[in-house]
């Protein structure tokens, strides 16, 4: 599944989601009485989005028109950019001041984990750049 997915199909990509969460949690050991509170929690927000269609990609990290550079940074999110402009780094909630987002397994969500969230993390720490990052 493209990452671009997560605007172009989002009602499928719920329900694929959904499905792997639930999966997850009872490998995880979640008893079938508390999953479904679990996954309401979940999917409580989800129907205020809906699909869009989307016209220009970024499929790599990439310098735009003026000078921005656009880095992909996955692990919190899957298609999770920051922007650099100059020597400041817009990082919204990838880095945060005090906390470290919170993390879902690639099991559940493609692009996802500890893994890939290190990576991204490895790759905007040489920037010599001050970060803003979001609140926490």
């Amino acid at each position: 599944m493209s990452l671009t997915c997560v605007l172009t199909n989002h009602n499928e990509r719920v329900v694929m989601i959904s499905k792997r969460l639930d999966h997850f949690l009872c490998q995880a050991g979640v008893s079938t009485a508390s999953r479904p509170k679990l996954m309401q929690m979940y999917l409580m927000y989800k129907a205020f989005f809906r699909s869009v269609a989307v016209h220009d990609v970024i499929t790599q990290d990439a310098t735009l028109p003026g000078g921005l550079q656009v880095y992909h940074v996955p692990g919190h999110c899957s298609g999770m950019l920051v922007t650099r402009v100059g020597d400041v780094l817009l990082a919204a909630d990838q880095v945060l001041p005090r906390i470290t987002p919170h993390q879902a397994p690639e099991s559940i969500a493609s692009y996802t984990g500890l893994g890939h969230y290190f990576e991204s993390l490895r790759k905007v720490r040489p920037f010599p750049t001050s970060a803003w990052p979001g609140r926490a």
